[in-house]
């Protein structure tokens, strides 16, 4: 299927959260070694260095606005739409100072999960293009666009900037998507764990069958939460998290960071439970790990109700209520979550693999 000639492949990824980068990582690893990558992110770079099975370089570069946050679960929807706006304000210098960029480093398609300005800047390099993702900015931006309507220009240029991908590849768990010239439905993208759960408790120094909690939250501060009250309540859990700022009013915690010998999905697997707010990394490695999961929503966010789906039909989930998350009160759900016998589901999480697939046919490989 892949010929000798090398290609440079560059994936502009949003930085909003981790779920773009690690389903992004993952497809990465499904490209051969001999072809070139580069990530063009504000996304930290310490999940592709823990995560990447291959070669590849890091570019810190910013071409969308995602969605601004004060916490793990308030969205700041008037300075995300000011921010989308200066940029798009400064489209040309930055479509500009893109193409130089990419036509300097010899760039042959560009992937792009999911900043629209990827696809102007690959048409007017004259190389091929493919969007990947479960929602677009438009649909996101479009609940908050009526609340500031002198921001309702920015969709329309939103939707200009997705035609012109060549190819779309819809994940499961999707909303509304915009014009393109052709989509295509894939499997979802999730890493799935090659260990099991006693080898990773073996890594992590952790004793017998004490219960493990993952606290996954977008790499978002964990500071209102009240872990005095969560250390009441459940004492007989030991709680990690990639966050490196993890509360010390819990007794019992891990903090991971940069650890080569273990992956986030390694943690999920080996996880009783994740409690996190909904966002598509965490819920498909939840699904293709089957890891019972305790979820809080961000219900001024439109793509939380598909996400909440999804871990309704394919899951086994709990959801606890912003107020009790925030107060600690998680002993009740998560007592109650463990007691859950539903049986997983077999669900194909192969969309890496296909998403590759579908690439290097458009390419011509």
């Amino acid at each position: 299927m892949f010929h000798n000639k090398s290609f440079h492949f560059l994936f502009y990824i949003s930085s909003h959260g981790l779920g773009h980068s690690t389903r992004m990582i993952e497809v990465a690893n499904h490209i051969p070694i001999i072809h070139k990558i580069t990530f063009a992110t504000c996304a930290p770079e310490w999940i592709y260095h823990t995560n990447l099975h291959r070669p590849f370089f890091y570019r810190r570069t910013k071409i969308d606005a995602g969605v601004i946050q004060s916490d793990l679960l308030t969205i700041l929807e008037e300075e995300t739409l000011n921010e989308f706006a200066f940029l798009n304000n400064h489209r040309d210098e930055i479509i500009k100072e893109e193409v130089k960029w990419n036509k300097t480093n010899q760039v042959d398609i560009i992937i792009s999960d999911i900043p629209a300005m990827a696809f102007p800047i690959a048409r007017k390099l004259s190389i091929p293009s493919v969007g990947i993702s479960n929602f677009t900015w438009d649909w996101i931006y479009g609940p908050m666009v009526k609340k500031y309507p002198h921001h309702t220009h920015l969709i329309e240029n939103l939707c200009n900037d997705y035609k012109e991908a060549e190819l779309f590849l819809c994940l499961p768990m999707y909303g509304k998507l915009p014009f393109f010239r052709e989509v295509k439905f894939i499997p979802f993208i999730a890493s799935k764990s090659s260990c099991s759960p006693e080898e990773i408790r073996k890594k992590l120094s952790i004793e017998g069958r004490r219960k493990l909690i993952l606290c996954s939250f977008g790499g978002h501060e964990m500071a209102s939460i009240n872990f005095s009250q969560v250390a009441k309540e459940l004492d007989e859990f030991t709680l990690i998290s990639f966050n490196p700022q993890f509360p010390s009013e819990y007794p019992d915690f891990i903090t991971l960071k940069d650890e080569k010998n273990i992956l986030h999905a390694d943690i999920v697997a080996a996880a009783d439970i994740v409690v996190c707010k909904p966002g598509y990394g965490i819920v498909s490695e939840t699904i293709a790990n089957c890891t019972k999961v305790l979820y809080t929503c961000r219900k001024d966010l439109i793509e939380n109700t598909v996400l909440v789906e999804g871990l309704r039909n394919f899951a086994i989930a709990e959801e606890i209520p912003n107020k009790d998350f925030l107060k600690g009160k998680w002993g009740s759900y998560i007592h109650r979550l463990l007691q859950k016998n539903k049986t997983f589901l077999d669900v194909d999480c192969s969309g890496a693999e296909v998403a590759v697939k579908e690439i290097f046919n458009l390419i011509k490989i």
